[in-house]
């Protein structure tokens, strides 16, 4: 990436996908509610986005005051083009329209945080 900062690389990991309909699973956790009638649901939790970037990385970019900052830094997260939910579409709420390293999988993007590859908005669940 540092070599050829215009290229965006996507790792794909394919997920299961659940319907409670089918009797695939009998509990499921969403971001939000299902819209197939019968089903009992319950919010769980609620949640809240933070930034997130290893101190190597902060280390060598640019400093970082403000959202707007973003677009000069090196964003990872998910790819577009794979969000089942508009509760995901988080990027676009921080103004953020290029991820310079996507991927479906959080174990893949945790990587990526740890080894200093730019910034990434992480998810937090509160009780």
């Amino acid at each position: 990436m540092d070599k050829h900062p215009d290229l965006d690389i996507q790792i794909v990991a394919l997920p299961g996908v659940f319907n409670l309909c089918w009797r695939q699973a009998y509990m499921v956790i969403e971001f939000s509610a299902p819209t197939a009638r019968g089903l009992t649901t319950q919010r769980v939790s609620d949640y809240k986005l933070h930034f997130a970037a290893s101190d190597d990385y902060l280390t060598k970019a640019l400093p970082l005051t403000q959202t707007s900052e973003l677009r000069h830094h090196r964003i990872f997260g998910y790819i577009l083009d794979m969000i089942f939910d508009r509760e995901l579409d988080y990027l676009v709420d921080v103004g953020v329209n290029r991820v310079a390293l996507a991927s479906n999988s959080v174990s893949v993007q945790l990587n990526v945080l740890r080894q200093g590859g730019g910034i990434r908005i992480v998810q937090h669940f509160q009780e």
